[in-house]
């Protein structure tokens, strides 16, 4: 389960979109919590609620990635891409 770059650049907030560009870039040197918070807010972002089936007991990084997304239902698509760019800004800091 990876964050959809064509779901990204489908929307029309370009700060929203540069901030996941930022986040995939970057992910790297963040903390696992970091990374499933940002996830969970980029798939939020572009997709809204989550539409996926929960992966499988034997794939633990999948099932994180689900329950990260999972935990923002509700959430509009427009308040998460807001929380992504405030998210990466402190992340910049």
């Amino acid at each position: 389960m990876e964050v959809d770059p064509e779901a990204i650049i489908a929307t029309n907030n370009e700060e929203f979109k540069a901030a996941a560009k930022w986040f995939r870039d970057n992910k790297e040197s963040l903390s696992n919590g970091q990374k499933l918070e940002g996830f969970g807010l980029a798939m939020q972002g572009s997709v809204g609620d989550n539409n996926q089936k929960k992966p499988g007991v034997f794939d633990v990084i999948g099932g994180m990635k689900w329950k990260a997304w999972e935990a923002l239902k509700g959430m509009t698509k427009e308040e998460a891409q807001s929380k992504l760019v405030e998210f990466v800004g402190k992340l910049k800091e």
